[in-house]
């Protein structure tokens, strides 16, 4: 049985932006609208995440370890640029 779209992501949701919703609905904005609203501005929203090409070049190392019958070393300590030991 197919599951609702609120079972599916309703646990990826956080809960800034169910308070949200729920403020601008009690404050008697129509949900549809809302909703309408936000699908027209598309990757208007999207921030960059400037770790991503990083991430992929380790991925990318570490399938070509594992092609080559390497062992795979996993940096599992935090990135230095942040200061975070």
């Amino acid at each position: 049985m197919a599951e609702t779209f609120a079972e599916l992501y309703a646990p990826l949701l956080k809960e800034v932006f169910t308070v949200q919703a729920r403020q601008q609905l009690d404050a008697g904005a129509d949900g549809m609208t809302l909703a309408s609203e936000y699908a027209e501005h598309g990757t208007q929203f999207h921030r960059p995440f400037p770790l991503i090409k990083l991430e992929a070049q380790k991925d990318r190392l570490a399938a070509r370890q594992v092609r080559q019958g390497r062992r795979v070393r996993r940096d599992t300590t935090a990135p230095k640029m942040f200061g975070m030991n």
